[in-house]
């Protein structure tokens, strides 16, 4: 129980919200701090700081939620209330007020992510086109290992096992805002090792052989062989090889949804298939992919055809 002298009528949200993130950035990453901060900004548009939160009320938060809904998406504003959760939760542990606001909203849901992914011929298609090297070698990665952008720009040559054929996974790039740094992976289970193909294997080696002898990492920047690219405008190159390639345009996140729902495609298991990708829980894998596999689902067809 807090035991200095602020109370609930006292304390302003933007204090509240302040001595919260304060007390909470220590223990998450910088991309999630700088995450909150950025959401404070847009909720001071409608709740401002000085307001005393004795008067911040359910149909208040109700009212917040209305006109975030105006401006961004349901599945963002169920983050922002999240974010609020969090906050009001922490004003209750403190003793500034009894009640947590929040949890007597009506929270829009967060909406499923329509996924279309690649098809092998698509990626044949695109790595055709003229474009950068790094972004191409980029895609040929994530399409054969289903990692994450950040743990592929973050990959190291020793991580890289030539001889059994594997990569170690054990960090990531982090974006707050400008500011990019190299950090342990988003989870415990995201450090992990995953097994490659030959044809990956040979092309990460054509990749070494390209590159200055002092790169430490796989992808080097163009101006200091001993650091790490940032891949800025890769989004942007990407949407244009797509172009070029006369094929739907999409980001680069769905190369990782194209690598799982091509194993799923080939009756591979889903614990396999969560390994290789890192998620900490198996039932993320199955409900993100296994409604775009229905090849899978033509094999359980299949057994009432012969019954």
């Amino acid at each position: 129980m807090n035991t200095n002298n602020k109370n609930k009528e006292n304390i302003t949200f933007g204090e509240l919200f302040d001595e919260w993130y304060n007390y909470h950035c220590i223990e998450i990453a910088k991309s999630t701090a700088y995450g909150y901060l950025q959401q404070k900004k847009r909720i001071e548009r409608f709740v401002e700081d000085s307001t005393f939160i004795q008067y911040i009320n359910t149909e208040t938060i109700q009212a917040l939620v209305r006109y975030l809904l105006t401006e961004v998406s349901s599945t963002t504003v169920n983050r922002y209330c999240q974010t609020l959760k969090l906050c009001f939760d922490f004003a209750i542990k403190m003793g500034y007020i009894s009640e947590n606001p929040v949890y007597s909203c009506a929270i829009p849901k967060r909406r499923r992510v329509e996924i279309y992914p690649f098809t092998p011929e698509e990626i044949n298609r695109l790595l055709g086109q003229p474009g950068p090297d790094w972004v191409k070698d980029g895609i040929v990665i994530a399409f054969r290992t289903g990692m994450r952008l950040g743990e592929i720009f973050a990959l190291k040559w020793t991580d890289i096992n030539f001889d059994e054929q594997f990569i170690s996974v054990q960090r990531t790039q982090s974006r707050a805002g400008t500011k990019v740094e190299i950090k342990t992976t988003k989870s415990i289970s995201g450090v992990r090792r995953i097994d490659i193909d030959t044809k990956l294997a040979l092309h990460l080696i054509e990749m070494q052989e390209r590159q200055s002898p002092a790169s430490q990492y796989v992808f080097s920047s163009p101006c200091d062989p001993e650091k790490y690219r940032i891949p800025w405008n890769i989004s942007v190159q990407l949407r244009e090889l797509c172009q070029k390639a006369g094929i739907p345009e999409r980001n680069f996140h769905t190369l990782r949804h194209t690598h799982a729902s091509i194993l799923f495609a080939h009756g591979k298991h889903p614990k396999m298939v969560q390994e290789r990708l890192g998620h900490a829980d198996v039932r993320t894998t199955i409900v993100t992919y296994t409604h775009i596999t229905p090849t899978v689902q033509k094999e359980a067809v299949e057994v009432f055809e012969n019954l």
